[in-house]
Order: structure tokens, then sequence, then C-alpha cells
């Protein structure tokens, strides 16, 4: 688009512009009101940098010395002594007001999360790790407000009904997935949370 306005301009001025210029004498002036302007900025700027600007700051220097040095302390004093400068001693940065769903899920909701609490506990070398059957990954929850949920057959949670967790072949496989688990060197403290009625 810049490359054809200026091709446009170009044409412009050579088709309408300068026959004008010719003919009225219209933009024969421009370049000296131009020049004299320039001339005029040019001297103001010499003013201002040159003869005003030190004047005052040589006038009052002994008002900027004080005033500087005043604030000089006034900024040790808060960064050393009250309020102090401290790093932040928590991963959490808050950037709305605590009602806002995002605050709200960081402040209030965040420590009912295993995977968050472990982060906490800064739990890198060893995470922990669960496996869930029988549910679908299905998310019911309004991304942008929690509070607003959908039910999938008056259900929070939608469940594969293709499991059937009575079946003795799903239970055998259960069974021996826990145990491959716990020969795997990847993973220590297996725990089988539905040994009390795994019944194969």
């Amino acid at each position: 688009m810049t490359v054809t306005m200026i091709v446009s301009f170009v044409i412009v001025y050579e088709k309408i512009c300068e026959p004008l210029s010719a003919r009225f004498g219209l933009f024969n002036h421009f370049p000296a009101i131009f020049d004299t302007i320039m001339i005029s900025l040019t001297r103001v700027n010499h003013a201002i940098f040159t003869v005003y600007i030190p004047r005052i700051i040589i006038k009052f220097r002994y008002f900027f010395i004080t005033f500087f040095l005043i604030l000089g302390i006034l900024g040790l004093l808060i960064v050393f002594y009250h309020p102090k400068l401290t790093p932040p001693k928590s991963r959490r940065y808050q950037f709305f007001q605590l009602n806002h769903p995002f605050e709200r899920f960081e402040y209030q909701m965040r420590d009912e999360f295993l995977s968050y609490i472990n982060e906490d506990k800064e739990n890198i070398t060893n995470p922990l790790l669960i496996f869930i059957f029988g549910v679908e990954d299905i998310d019911l929850v309004h991304p942008f407000n929690p509070d607003q949920q959908k039910t999938v057959d008056n259900e929070n949670i939608v469940f594969n009904k293709k499991i059937d967790f009575y079946d003795p072949l799903t239970l055998r496989w259960l069974d021996t997935f826990l145990k491959d688990l716990n020969r795997s060197e990847l993973f220590t403290n297996v725990q089988n949370t539905y040994s009390q009625w795994l019944t194969i």
C-alpha cells in the first residue's frame, strides 16, 4: 500500500501540482516560507538549550542540589529501612482483585489440587502421578468463569459408560497394570486406592 501511495503522489504531483505551479506560481513561495520557519525554530532551539536552561540550572543550583539530595535520602530510607524492598517470598503474583475468578483460583482453590501442592513443595524429582480410569476428558467448566458449570445428564463429571469395573477382565487388567507399575523402576510407592474392594 505504501508503494502504491508513493507512486500515486508522484503522479498527482507531476500531473496537477507542477502545471498549476508553472501557470499561477502557487508553490513558488513555499521554499522561502519553509526556510524562514526552519531558521526561526533553530534560533528558538538555540536560545532555549544554550541560554535559558543553563541560566536556570546555575541560578537554582543550590535548590536542585538540596532537592535531589532529599529525594536520594528518602529513597534510601524506603528501600533499606521502611517499608524495605524485599524480594517476593511466594511464587504467586496478584494481578486482579481477590474476588476475580483468576485470583480466587490462585489464592483459594489452588491448594485443593495435588499437582499444585507438590509444586509448592518443590517436589520436582518425584512428582505425584494419579491415574484415573472411567472418566471422559471433557471439561465442563467455563474457561473464564469457574462458577459457571455445565452438566451432562445432571452430572458434573462425564463417566465412560463403556468401562465396567465389575467385569473380571477389567479388574484383572487393573491389577496387572498396578503390578507392572510396582515392578517398574520409574515409579515408587505405588498405592492401590481401591484394594479394599478389588476382588478378582
